[in-house]
C-alpha cells in the first residue's frame, strides 16, 4: 500500500514506478503490473525498456536488445537477459546481451571499489583430516518449490565421505516450511543470507571457503546475480533455475547436458559448458493420474482430444501461437487445456490467445490445486510443449502421469530442455526438427489412436528404468562434473 500511495503522489517518479513493478510481478499480480505500466507509459521512455512479464514486451524486443546500456543499469539487462529466452532472438544477439551484461555489472563493481574475485584462485589447503571436496548451493528455493523438490532427494543421497554439501538462502525465513528443514537436516551448514546485501553475502560465502558454488537461480525471480558476479568460490557454475546461461565471466560453467546444449553453443554464452552424462533436468518415476474431476464438469466432449498446456501466458510466443492454431484448425476435436493459478493469470491467458487468433470455445480450464497437481493430466490426451522456451518440469510432469509432449528441438538451451528430456528417456518420436513438423507431429499424437497409445506404452517403459528416475544417479552425475571442473581449473583441494 506503501508503494501504490507513492505512486499517486508522485507518478513520474520512475525509481517509485521500477519498485511497484517489480513487488507486483514477483507476487504474481501480472494484470495489476499491466495496468500500471498503462498509466505509466506517457512519462519516462527508459520505462519502455522494462516491459518484461506484461503484454507489450513483444515490442520492446528490438530496443532492449540495442539499447546503450551504461553503468546502473545492470537490473535492466538482466532483465532482459532472462526474458529474452522466451523470444525468437539468434544466439548472437543473446550473446551480445550477454557481453553487455557482463561489462555494466563489471563497471559498477569497479566503481564501488569491490576487489575481485572474493575466492582465492589457487587450490584449498586441506588443514586436517577432512578430505572433502566442499561444495556450495545458492538459491532461494530451498522449500516446497520446483527446485526444492528437485533438490532435495540429490543433497541426500550426495557422497557425504567425498562431498562437503552447505547451502546459502536467499529467501526470507518466513518462507521457510518442512521441505527446508529435509534440505538443513540433509546439509552441513545451512546459511540464510536474506538480510545481507549481495557485497555481504558473498563475503559470508567466500568466508567459507568453497571449492566450488553452484548456484540455482540464473535470471528467475529472487535471484541475486550479484552475488555471483563477486565470484565468491574458486569455481562458480550455474545449474537449472532458468533456461539459459546467467551472462557472467566470474561464472566458470554452465551446467548441460549432451542434448541440452551441443559444442558449438558454447561459443554463444560467456560460461563454459559443463555437460552432465544424465539430462540435466532429473526425470520422475510413472505414477498413474487419478481424475478428481470429469470431462463434464469442465464442459468438455467425451470425444474431445485435450492437450494439456499448463503454462503461462508468458511462454505464449507469437510462433508458438500461430502453430497452435494450425493444429487446432487441423483438427477440430482438439481443445487446449489450461490450469492458471491466479484469476489474474486466467485472464491472461485469455486475452493472449484471442489475439492470437484462437477462440475460447477451444480453450478450457483446470483448478490449480497443490494437492492434485499430478491429476489434472488425467484428463489429457497429449501436451503441446512451448517455443521457443521449452518445457522443463512441466515436461516431467507430463511424462510422469504417461502423457506423450510434442516438443520442437530448436538451436538455443531454452529451445532443446524438452527434447533433452525426450531423448534421455528414448522418446525421440516425440522430437521434431521444424516447425511444419512440429505441427505434423501434433496432429498425428491427436488423430492416431495407435501411435498415442504406443508413446504411452513407451513413457512407462522408459520411466521404469531406474537409471532415468534415480536421484542416487543423478546425484553421482553431479559428483563426477564438479571434478571434472575442479581438475580442468587445477584447483583440486589438496
Amino acid at each position: 500500500p506503501h508503494l501504490f500511495k507513492a505512486r499517486e503522489r508522485a507518478p513520474a517518479d520512475e525509481s517509485i514506478w521500477w519498485m511497484l513493478r517489480a513487488s507486483l510481478l514477483r507476487l504474481g499480480r501480472h494484470e495489476d503490473a499491466l495496468a500500471d505500466f498503462l498509466r505509466f507509459e506517457p512519462y519516462p521512455a527508459r520505462a519502455a525498456r522494462r516491459m518484461g512479464g506484461v503484454q507489450r514486451e513483444e515490442r520492446a524486443v528490438a530496443a532492449a536488445l540495442s539499447y546503450p546500456y551504461a553503468r546502473g543499469d545492470s537490473e535492466l539487462v538482466a532483465e532482459a537477459v532472462g526474458h529474452m529466452q522466451y523470444h525468437d532472438v539468434s544466439r548472437e544477439s543473446l550473446l551480445e546481451l550477454y557481453r553487455t551484461y557482463d561489462r555494466v555489472v563489471r563497471a559498477e563493481l569497479e566503481a564501488a571499489g569491490d576487489a575481485l574475485p572474493l575466492a582465492p584462485m589457487t587450490p584449498r589447503k586441506i588443514a586436517n583430516d577432512d578430505r572433502r571436496i566442499r561444495i556450495g548451493y545458492l538459491s532461494a528455493d530451498f522449500r516446497q518449490h520446483v527446485m526444492g523438490e528437485i533438490l532435495a532427494p540429490v543433497l541426500a543421497l550426495h557422497d557425504r565421505s567425498r562431498f562437503e554439501i552447505r547451502l546459502y538462502s536467499i529467501a526470507p525465513a518466513a518462507n521457510e516450511d518442512a521441505l527446508t528443514e529435509r534440505l538443513r537436516v540433509a546439509a552441513d551448514d545451512f546459511v540464510c543470507l536474506s538480510d545481507d546485501d549481495d557485497p555481504a553475502a558473498a563475503r559470508k560465502i567466500a568466508a567459507d571457503d568453497l571449492d566450488l558454488l553452484v548456484e540455482l537461480m540464473a535470471h528467475s525471480a529472487y535471484s541475486r546475480p550479484g552475488i555471483m558476479a563477486r565470484k565468491p568460490a574458486r569455481v562458480v557454475a550455474t545449474h537449472l533455475g532458468s533456461h539459459g546461461a546467467l551472462g557472467l565471466a566470474s561464472v566458470d560453467y554452465k551446467i548441460t547436458d549432451a542434448v541440452a546444449d551441443v559444442p558449438e553453443n558454447a561459443a554463444f554464452q560467456l560460461e563454459a559448458l559443463l555437460p552432465l552424462s544424465v539430462c540435466v533436468l532429473p526425470l520422475r518415476a510413472f505414477r498413474e493420474p487419478i481424475a478428481r474431476t470429469s470431462r463434464a464438469e469442465l464442459g468438455i466432449a467425451p470425444d474431445a482430444i485435450v492437450c494439456a498446456t499448463f503454462v503461462a501466458a508468458q511462454k505464449l510466443s507469437p510462433r508458438c501461437l500461430a502453430l497452435w492454431r494450425e493444429f487446432l484448425a487441423a483438427v477440430p476435436k482438439a481443445m487446449l487445456l489450461f490450469s492458471p493459478q491466479r484469476d489474474d493469470d486466467r485472464t491472461a491467458l485469455g486475452r493472449r490467445l484471442e489475439g492470437f487468433g484462437i477462440a475460447a470455445s477451444r480453450v478450457h480450464f483446470i483448478a490449480y490445486e497443490m494437492q492434485s497437481l499430478h491429476d489434472r493430466y488425467a484428463l489429457a490426451d497429449l501436451a503441446l510443449d512451448t517455443l521457443p522456451y521449452s518445457g522443463g518440469d512441466t515436461t516431467v510432469a507430463a511424462l510422469s502421469a504417461g502423457v506423450p509432449v510434442a516438443t520442437r528441438i530448436g538451436s538455443r538451451h531454452a529451445e532443446r530442455m524438452s527434447a533433452s528430456i525426450l531423448v534421455h528417456a528414448g522418446l525421440n518420436a516425440l522430437v521434431a526438427d521444424s516447425d511444419q513438423r512440429y505441427v505434423e507431429l501434433a496432429i498425428r499424437l491427436a488423430t492416431d489412436c495407435a501411435f498415442r497409445s504406443a508413446q504411452r506404452d513407451a513413457i512407462r517403459l522408459a520411466l521404469a528404468r531406474s537409471a532415468l528416475t534415480d536421484p542416487a544417479v543423478y546425484a553421482h552425475a553431479l559428483e563426477t562434473a564438479y571434478i571434472r571442473a575442479l581438475t580442468e581449473k587445477h584447483l583440486q583441494p589438496f
